[in-house]
């Protein structure tokens, strides 16, 4: 399990983390761009400013993340629960702009 790690800043660009438990982890500023986070558990996590481009977030747990100024341009959240996710100033895939 990765929850609660301090990964802020990291290089985690193409990533296999499909599955995993990040929850409550801090991932400010990573590069997670193509990274495979379907089915992964970042409930509570810090992605404040990540790069999230063209990541599969299928299925993920982002319930109450802070994904406040991440980029989130070309990721797939099909079916990811964002329920209580602070995307301010989010830049969101094409789909979510109404």
């Amino acid at each position: 399990t990765l929850g609660f790690a301090d990964l802020g800043g990291a290089n985690l660009e193409g990533a296999n983390l499909g599955g995993a438990n990040l929850g409550g982890a801090t991932l400010r500023d990573a590069d997670l761009r193509y990274a495979a986070l379907r089915y992964a558990t970042l409930r509570y996590a810090n992605l404040r400013g990540a790069t999230l481009r063209d990541a599969d977030l299928r299925y993920a747990d982002l319930r109450g993340a802070d994904l406040r100024f991440a980029d989130l341009g070309g990721a797939d959240l099909r079916l990811a629960d964002l329920k209580g996710a602070n995307l301010e100033g989010a830049n969101l895939p094409e789909e979510y702009h109404g």
